[in-house]
């Protein structure tokens, strides 16, 4: 059962102290204007003392714009300060209001705080600007209460194993401050929507892989779907191993060793959002989630400690599961969402696939396998062809967007970090998918890097012989390989039959 969020009650400034009986403290959050003037956050504060009593603090503590800091107002409340820091260097973005609201949410858990008033200072509009996209602080009030959700929230088995803890530190009750309610409320509702998917991924993604076997986490996600009764979604769950042979051929090679152990057997989920109004749609969205519940690297075994942290290669699949449980709670009419999430355990064993393999897909591309650790392009090509198919077979196919999202692969983070990289085709790049996103993201502060599909990452994937049409991978890791998270791309296209549209609908696209 997922964590409910804690109540969020909007707070007009005026009525600050009225309020206080409600909530146990303050998490203020401020910005380097309030060292210069305390005067620039009096429209926050009203009448209340908090306002004098940081300022007195902001005059004797040079600290006090470098520290998160607590401190008591009378002998009834305490206010944490938390700093947002600079907001105006060339690398800063609205994360830093995010990063400042969770630090002052987990120190007030920490003093066993349970109702906090959230007060965040806006940014000035020296510090934002109009062309640059890492300037653009205009949601720096959801990425506030976002990242206070965030750190209000309990692992899985955490919450299984230890639920009296989790009683004893949760948050109840978060107060969001604002001058003005215009705008407000419909931030607030989207924070909590947004929260509400993110809960469901995290307890999906997060969890260790005998919690959240193939079954589990499908029956986690039916679970959820059927708890919330939403009218714009039905969710229901492939388990037939015989059905998933016949429709997804490369995605049960990879489960092929699994099946030697009835619980890690695999499963297709398929979650579908309709519009309450479908007058309104004007795109049809399509998304396959990777959902391997743990990789082992198959034949080709991950040795040395590369194993660790595998149980969280089926976070493509919960982030998708969240996007949904999301789109439920917005119910936005401008959409159409399908999904089908792939989960499925890369195991070693005497079934395992094996390198040299020559496996037709659903699309009749006839792959050779190079490694077998290359398992998540595997899992999500066949539905992928079949996303292709139904979009074709739509009345609406010109409406039709198409997209992967996976951990995949490795190369992602050598180059990256911790940002996800959004690859398009032709297509999507002629509409500015990619960069949509890119814009998107970071105004929301969850940050995308953009990466390129070039010639060189066909080459890679090229046939080797007359026997097969494709190459899966090449025999090396996707760390020790040249332009290693781009053409696994290639590789998908080609084996969903992707590269050769049919009757002349080519508007047909595909991002990963």
């Amino acid at each position: 059962m997922m964590l409910p969020i804690p109540e969020i009650e909007l707070v007009e400034a005026g009525k600050v102290s009225a309020s206080s009986d409600k909530f146990d403290s303050y998490a203020f959050v401020f910005t380097p204007e309030f060292t210069k003037s305390s005067d620039s956050c009096s429209g926050l504060f009203a009448t209340s003392a908090v306002a004098q009593h940081l300022s007195a603090i902001n005059g004797k503590d040079k600290a006090f714009s470098k520290e998160v800091m607590l401190s008591m107002i009378g002998e009834g409340h305490v206010v944490v300060s938390s700093p947002t820091g600079p907001l105006s260097r060339d690398y800063d973005d609205v994360r830093r209001f995010g990063d400042a609201a969770a630090k002052a949410i987990k120190r007030l858990r920490q003093g066993g705080f349970r109702r906090p008033l959230l007060i965040v200072q806006s940014p000035s509009q020296e510090c934002s600007a109009i062309n640059d996209p890492l300037k653009d602080y205009s949601k720096y009030l959801e990425v506030s209460l976002l990242a206070a959700m965030a750190e209000s929230h309990e692992a899985l088995q955490t919450r299984e194993s230890n639920p009296s803890y989790v009683e004893e530190t949760k948050i109840e009750r978060i107060g969001i401050v604002a001058e003005s309610v215009e705008g407000v409320k419909e931030a607030i509702e989207f924070s909590i929507s947004v929260e509400e998917g993110r809960r469901l991924a995290r307890d999906i993604g997060s969890s260790d892989p005998e919690r959240m076997t193939s079954l589990k986490a499908a029956q986690y996600v039916e679970d959820y779907f059927k708890s919330i009764s939403s009218p714009h979604v039905t969710c229901s769950v492939e388990r037939n191993v015989q059905v998933l042979a016949e429709e997804y051929p490369l995605l049960m090679a990879v489960a092929r060793a699994s099946l030697q152990v009835p619980r890690h057997a695999p499963c297709v989920v398929e979650i579908e959002y309709r519009s309450p109004d479908q007058s309104q749609v004007q795109e049809e969205l399509y998304f396959i989630g990777k959902g391997i519940n743990y990789d082992t690297g198959g034949a080709d075994l991950k040795v040395g400690g590369n194993m660790i942290g595998m149980s969280r290669d089926k976070c493509g699949a919960a982030a998708v599961a969240g996007l949904i449980a999301t789109a439920a709670k917005l119910k936005p009419t401008q959409v159409n969402i399908r999904a089908r999430l792939a989960f499925v355990r890369n195991s070693i064993g005497p079934d395992s696939y094996v390198a040299d393999e020559i496996i037709t897909s659903r699309a009749g591309v006839r792959v050779r396998v190079g490694n077998t650790d290359a398992e998540g392009r595997m899992v999500m090509a066949d539905l992928l062809a079949r996303a292709k198919e139904e979009a074709l077979a739509s009345d609406s196919w010109e409406k039709a967007r198409l997209f992967t999202v996976a951990t995949l692969t490795g190369h992602v983070r050598l180059c990256y970090g911790p940002y996800t990289a959004a690859v398009d085709n032709g297509a999507a790049r002629s509409r500015g998918v990619a960069a949509g996103l890119f814009r998107t993201a970071l105004s929301s502060g969850d940050a995308f890097e953009l990466s390129t599909l070039r010639r060189e990452d066909f080459v890679i994937i090229a046939p080797t012989e007359t026997t097969n049409d494709v190459l899966q991978c090449n025999r090396s890791s996707s760390i020790g390989t040249s332009r290693g998270h781009q053409y696994p791309m290639a590789f998908m296209l080609t084996a969903a039959g992707l590269t050769s549209p049919k009757k002349g609908k080519k508007s047909i696209f595909i991002i990963k």
